[in-house]
């Protein structure tokens, strides 16, 4: 989940091999306006260049068992 404060945009990010794999694809997103109440749907599943995820450990909490994994 991804919050953006200025925009008032909430992100929901689904990355099924999020633990599986190094560098996840995203597979879908539900995009959320606040603001206007809208929501958009994308889907990644059939992309042959799907967003990446690099950072993991940004979506993880201090406490969480695998941080250490993703640190570095």
């Amino acid at each position: 989940m991804k919050y953006d404060i200025k925009g008032q945009v909430l992100s929901l990010l689904w990355y099924p091999d999020f633990f599986n794999y190094p560098f996840p694809a995203l597979e879908k997103c539900y995009r959320i306006d606040l603001k206007s109440k809208r929501v958009e749907k994308r889907n990644y599943l059939a992309s042959l260049n799907p967003p990446i995820l690099h950072r993991k450990e940004l979506f993880l909490s201090q406490d969480d068992p695998h941080i250490a994994q993703f640190k570095n």
